[in-house]
C-alpha cells in the first residue's frame, strides 16, 4: 500500500462473515466509541456492508 486512501480501503473493507451477520439484523445499528480510535474505520466498514448487501 502506497496511499492513506489504499490503506483506509483495505481496513475498512468488510470481511464475508460480517456481511453475513449484518444480513441477520433487523433494526437500526448503533456504534458505541466511534469518536476514539477503532470508531471512524470501524463504522466506515459497516456502511460499507450495508451497502454491499443492497446491491
Amino acid at each position: 500500500m502506497k496511499t492513506i486512501a489504499e490503506l483506509e480501503d483495505f481496513m475498512t473493507k468488510p470481511s464475508s462473515q460480517l456481511i453475513n451477520d449484518l444480513r441477520l439484523v433487523d433494526g437500526d445499528i448503533l456504534i458505541l466509541g466511534i469518536g476514539g480510535k477503532m470508531g471512524p474505520t470501524l463504522a466506515k466498514m459497516t456502511k460499507r456492508a450495508l451497502v454491499w448487501i443492497k446491491k
